[in-house]
């Protein structure tokens, strides 16, 4: 018993400390409003890190929501990995999170400012 423990125990550290997405080889991340199927591309690397940054501080959390926003990561090699969003909460290969801050709000304003240019 107790080394059924053990191995669970060690096995959510492990499994905690992986990162959700790996963010090598990323060429875009395309961005797209679920209400207005609206979409945005984003290429600039502060950018790509700073999401990348707050989706990989996620940890899960069940959650059932209907996502205001559909995000496409595009890798060089050409795979794509997508993911839904409402909020705080994501959702990554049917797996629902709850990220640190609001994605939502991040995602806001590269759609406002992309639609001044």
């Amino acid at each position: 018993m107790k080394n059924l423990l053990y191995i669970m125990l060690f096995l959510s550290f492990v499994g905690c400390k992986s990162q959700i997405i790996n963010n090598k080889d990323i060429g875009s991340i395309i961005v797209e409003d679920v209400n207005t199927a609206q979409k945005i591309s984003i290429t600039d690397n502060s950018q790509i890190a700073q999401l990348l940054k707050i989706i990989n501080s996620s940890s899960r959390e069940f959650y059932i929501f209907v996502p205001d926003y559909r995000v496409t990561i595009l890798y060089a090699n050409n795979e794509k990995k997508e993911l839904l969003l409402k909020g705080v909460m994501l959702k990554i290969d049917g797996v629902p999170y709850k990220a640190s801050k609001k994605l939502s709000k991040t995602i806001e304003t590269y759609f406002t400012s992309s639609l001044k240019r």
